[in-house]
């Protein structure tokens, strides 16, 4: 080949063989010039992807470097004319090192801010100084512990209270907050507590063995000391009541120990009672129990899981034969669900009482005619569960007898959060129903109710009530929504009425969970279009209205003023303290 032709061939490979910043990688050792059998011409696009890079590069660089880029190209160019082509490339090659070189130091001397000496873009804070982290004041202080108490766990509105720090910072201040109130054996501001009483960011509880709590403070032996006060309870504030020791060892406070140690140091198994225990009652061994959540419960899909689970929906004709229909039509009076919202407001720990009325099973009509508040069993004081106190059942069933009424279902609260049943709520609800199936037509005429007072998300002060039953598929528990009718519309206010309100004031009279009424529930009234509006509200505030929403205050005004102040009367009785201002 004359020289005329080396020079077109290294001209060529040249070419090919030059890369800018943004081509890096289009062609490598493994690249030829060769179109490829298995995928075509490849030759054209390659060529096509490196003019658009070009021109990528010349809009993105600063124009010094764009220059000099050009610059190194035409001289590769020149290089090439002497030699085969590999030699033209090798050339090329070793002369935009150089080029780089020559692009870095120009730009360095041009101060260009907005690119790195290697081309690249800067980050946007590149050169920025970071504010030094600083304490908190003494008036911060103050701030934050009044925003906690208002606004809970509303990082955003905590932090435009305090005006000085923002989200951010608020939440980690929290943690370590959460970490010394559980420590010192403190409970949470309500605010916070309402989205949950764990004394994590989210509300859920505590995982003593966690890396964050070790690093925002939690000692083993200080958190032993507030487990052996019996002030915290597993699923509720923590996770677990054992904390690892830091060399492997598992420590537990000495309640939990059920071994001790003899003095020829081997364990032993404590040495039990020779006294015969008590026999369990016929109810007692079949009664459903809801027990609190612990390690059990966090597990998963479990029978114990305290979950919230969605509620399906009836489909056809209330009564109808079919898999989807509703089993019997309910019918609820209006002064039944009066006392349960009644009820459901005075605690922070879950309520229980019974639901009395009567069955037809000829007309499938179920009928609930009033709601008699219980008493709890003793150590069933939690936000998640509760558990029907025995001797309390027998009394509400005379009282039922003595009124001609049957049971024919339960309520219980979710004091803070949705009116919707846990799986273990479903699991009691299906106990419940077969104790009370009827064998000559298979119904289980049982419902069960959930009464929502202190939701925050809840759209007015008017409590969230939701009825439903459960039905066995595959093995599953699902629950299905009730729909029912209420008859008569509007509570009548009797002497009836007025002694199971009664009831349930002297049944939490020493109750750990027995609420303030006087203490915040939220800082607005309502929602409208999804945003708060109106005065903040007490719970005696709260209360008021929904009891409004339940009672003829439109008709019998009188009547109703008249019952306000029969309230107002029995909490002074009963809890020492009065519910209402005296003029409101």
């Amino acid at each position: 080949m004359d020289a005329a032709t080396d020079a077109e061939i290294a001209r060529i490979l040249a070419e090919e063989h030059h890369g800018g910043i943004y081509e890096y990688g289009y062609m490598n050792e493994d690249d030829s010039g060769d179109d490829d059998p298995d995928y075509g011409t490849t030759r054209k696009k390659r060529a096509q992807k490196r003019q658009k890079a070009r021109v990528l590069e010349a809009e993105l660089m600063p124009p010094g470097m764009a220059k000099t880029q050009e610059a190194g190209r035409e001289g590769a160019l020149q290089s090439s004319g002497a030699g085969n082509g590999n030699v033209g490339a090798a050339r090329y090659e070793g002369d935009a090192e150089g080029v780089k070189k020559q692009a870095k130091q120009q730009q360095q001397q041009q101060g260009d801010l907005g690119y790195s000496a290697t081309g690249r873009r800067k980050r946007k804070d590149t050169g920025a100084t970071r504010t030094a982290s600083r304490a908190w004041s003494d008036e911060e202080e103050e701030r934050f512990k009044e925003a906690l108490s208002m606004f809970g766990r509303d990082w955003k509105k905590c932090a435009e209270h305090i005006g000085t720090r923002d989200a951010r910072a608020v939440a980690s201040h929290t943690q370590k907050f959460l970490i010394k109130a559980l420590l010192r054996g403190e409970e949470l501001p309500e605010a916070m507590a309402r989205s949950g009483r764990g004394y994590t960011l989210s509300g859920k509880p505590l995982d003593p063995n966690s890396s964050a709590a070790r690093a925002y403070g939690l000692r083993p032996k200080e958190f032993l000391k507030i487990v052996e006060s019996g002030f915290l309870e597993v699923g509720v504030h923590v996770t677990t009541f054992e904390v690892d020791g830091g060399d492997g060892s598992t420590l537990a406070s000495p309640k939990q120990q059920k071994k001790k140690v003899s003095k020829s140091g081997d364990d032993e198994v404590p040495a039990r009672s020779t006294s015969p225990p008590p026999q369990p009652t016929e109810y007692a061994l079949n009664r459903p129990r809801r027990t609190l959540g612990g390690q059990k419960s966090q597990l998963g899909d479990t029978t114990e899981s305290l979950d919230l689970t969605d509620l399906q929906e009836f489909m056809g004709p209330i009564g109808a034969e079919g898999g989807r229909c509703q089993p019997f039509a309910v019918t609820i009076s209006e002064d039944a669900v009066l006392v349960m919202d009644f009820h459901a407001h005075l605690s922070s720990c879950e309520v229980i009482g019974l639901l009395g009325g009567t069955f037809d099973t000829n007309t499938k009509q179920l009928v609930v005619k009033g709601a008699y508040p219980c008493r709890r069993t003793a150590g069933s004081d939690s936000t998640t569960s509760v558990e029907l106190d025995p001797a309390s059942q027998v009394i509400v069933k005379d009282e039922m007898a003595t009124d001609g009424l049957i049971p024919v279902g339960w309520y219980h609260s979710h004091p803070i959060f949705e009116a919707r049943p846990s799986a273990k709520d479903n699991e009691n609800q299906r106990n419940y129903q077969a104790f009370a199936a009827d064998k000559s037509t298979g119904l289980e005429p049982w419902v069960g109710m959930i009464i929502g007072p202190y939701d925050e998300q809840l759209p007015t002060p008017a409590s969230h009530v939701q009825a439903w039953v459960v039905r066995s598929q595959n093995k599953n528990v699902i629950p299905y929504n009730i729909r029912y009718q209420k008859d008569p519309p509007k509570a009548r206010i009797t002497p009836a009425l007025v002694k199971r309100l009664e009831s349930a004031l002297e049944n939490l009279v020493g109750d750990p969970g027995r609420l303030n009424m006087q203490q915040l529930w939220r800082p607005f009234t309502f929602y409208r279009q999804g945003l708060p509006e109106g005065p903040a509200m007490k719970r005696s505030e709260k209360l008021r209205a929904a009891l409004n929403s339940h009672l003829p205050i439109q008709d019998q005004p009188d009547a109703v003023s008249q019952f306000h102040q029969t309230i107002d009367a029995m909490f002074l009785k009963y809890w020492g303290t009065r519910l209402f201002d005296s003029n409101a």
